[in-house]
């Protein structure tokens, strides 16, 4: 192939002929570089990812379930004098799938034990031994009852109380906790209406051994009590007995007065004896003594015995304001059953002796006695 090009000095193109070159480019123009072509970018081919592996079919794994732990298993604290008493227990049913109350203690207060006081005290545990509060418990008898509900008292009451009235040989009470199968303690009641109390304690869902006989000191009664004031004695008559004022009263039932012979030169004289009848004494049934020095101060932490046909009892005088007397201490039962006697112990000391419940009524002995040097 062949070309013929005309150029003039100036390079100008003149003329051509056949095949011809392409244009140069205009001397001092930078050479075109034509750019790379674009080309498409290929399209990505999806590829498909491999199957994940099937999941093998596998049993349901079982719920976890807690397993509950066995109940507590408590041997029954059951005072001796209760089965003297006749006081029996009635061990309660379980039913599946229910709570049930056993009783795991119960304690005997007798009149002396008891402060004056004749009652049930009732206290109900959860499984921890805490107390459940406004749980229902029932007191019941031959032909009636009465609810209770526990209550948050402050230690050491009991969460529930009631009073009992009558002699045991008028009918008997019994307890247990109500609203679930519990255990029933029966045959509570006043032997020949003397004023005892029964402290009972259930515990919910726990397993009791055996029973444990026991004669533990019981604790102070549960329900806290002020210690008792006699009324003011009336103004009745006073007569002169071996130097003490005395009630005439004292005279009429039987009540006698003992002179103690002088020890060392020092006795203790009874100086004033009062005697208040039911109308007077405010439903009280109790000795009141009082005991002074030489200059009418009183003694504090002086022992003062009251004993009766088969035992005795020690009070201790006490710094208490006044009105109160020193010491105190309840009497039970009617005077043609058994009287006392009070003296001061630790030396010689007058004896008053007969003093007691004329037909089991409520009345009240104040008795003052005063050390003297003969």
């Amino acid at each position: 192939e062949w070309g013929l090009s005309l150029f003039e000095k100036t390079g100008r193109l003149v003329a051509e002929l056949g095949n011809t070159l392409p244009e140069l480019p205009a001397p001092g123009q930078p050479d075109v570089i034509p750019a790379a072509v674009n080309l498409p970018a290929p399209t990505p081919t999806a590829t498909s990812a491999p199957p994940a592996p099937a999941a093998t079919p596998t049993a349901d794994a079982p719920a976890e379930t807690s397993t509950p732990a066995p109940p507590a298993v408590v041997t029954v604290t059951w005072d001796s004098r209760l089965s003297d008493a006749d006081v029996k227990l009635i061990p309660a049913s379980e039913e599946p799938e229910q709570d049930v109350f056993r009783l795991v203690s119960a304690k005997y207060l007798n009149e002396w034990e008891a402060q004056g006081l004749h009652h049930v005290f009732v206290e109900v545990l959860d499984e921890q031994g805490k107390r459940i509060v406004g749980q229902p418990v029932m007191l019941s008898w031959r032909d009636g009852k009465t609810p209770l509900v526990t209550e948050d008292k402050p230690a050491p009451e009991f969460a529930a109380n009631a009073p009992l009235y009558g002699s045991k040989d008028d009918g008997t009470y019994k307890v247990y906790v109500d609203g679930a199968p519990s255990d029933i303690v029966t045959g509570l009641g006043l032997p020949d209406k003397h004023h005892v109390s029964y402290q009972l304690t259930f515990q919910r869902n726990v397993k009791t051994s055996r029973i444990s006989e026991t004669s533990p000191t019981p604790q102070s009664t549960a329900m806290p009590t002020s210690t008792p004031v006699p009324p003011p004695a009336s103004g009745g008559s006073t007569t002169k007995k071996g130097g003490a004022s005395w009630d005439p009263r004292l005279d009429e039932l039987g009540i006698k007065l003992k002179p103690g012979q002088p020890k060392d030169g020092v006795v203790f004289r009874l100086v004033s004896a009062k005697y208040q009848d039911d109308s007077q004494s405010s439903g009280m049934h109790h000795v009141f003594v009082e005991v002074l020095d030489e200059q009418g101060k009183r003694i504090v932490g002086q022992p003062v015995i009251m004993a009766w046909a088969d035992g005795k009892n020690v009070l201790v005088t006490e710094n208490k304001p006044a009105p109160e007397f020193a010491a105190n201490a309840p009497m039970y039962g009617p005077m043609d059953k058994g009287t006392y006697s009070v003296y001061v112990d630790g030396a010689s000391s007058d004896e008053v002796s007969g003093l007691g419940l004329p037909g089991n009524h409520h009345v009240n002995y104040l008795l003052t006695f005063q050390r003297k040097k003969e």
